[in-house]
């Protein structure tokens, strides 16, 4: 916009967003992710042996800054420890929503049991299992 009157008016198309960003979901729980799956994105326990590992999908609704997962104690949802999500055993940072488009519709990261406790790391040597079966 100019007060010049010899200069002509132009506009900036803008499309936004209304409402809380913080509201909105991050994962897609009503298509049951995150999940723990096997190879054959199905779920089952897992002894974490004899390269017996679990996959963790996730299907992302919105972009999000950082992914942190947790294992919890399955009788008393007590904090078990954290699961690395990267080779470099770090959190995942600035990661995108998901789409529909073949290949990007969700990410697996598979776990090898390792877990991190009070700032060390150790494994997990119990049963994994699907709680949401």
């Amino acid at each position: 916009m100019s007060n010049d009157p010899t200069q002509p008016n132009m506009t900036v198309p803008y499309l936004g967003f209304l409402g809380n960003m913080s509201d909105l979901p991050i994962f897609d729980t009503d298509a049951g992710y995150p999940a723990i799956i096997n190879k054959n994105h199905h779920p089952q326990p897992y002894t974490l042996k004899r390269g017996d590992r679990p996959l963790i999908a996730v299907k992302l609704l919105v972009g999000t800054a950082q992914i942190n997962f947790t294992l919890l104690n399955g009788n008393t949802s007590a904090i078990v420890g954290e699961i690395p999500m990267s080779d470099a055993s770090a959190p995942i940072t600035y990661v995108p929503r998901n789409t529909q488009d073949e290949g990007n519709d969700s990410f697996v990261l598979e776990w090898d049991g390792l877990i991190q406790v009070h700032g060390y790391w150790t494994r997990v040597y119990r049963t994994v299992r699907n709680l949401s079966d």
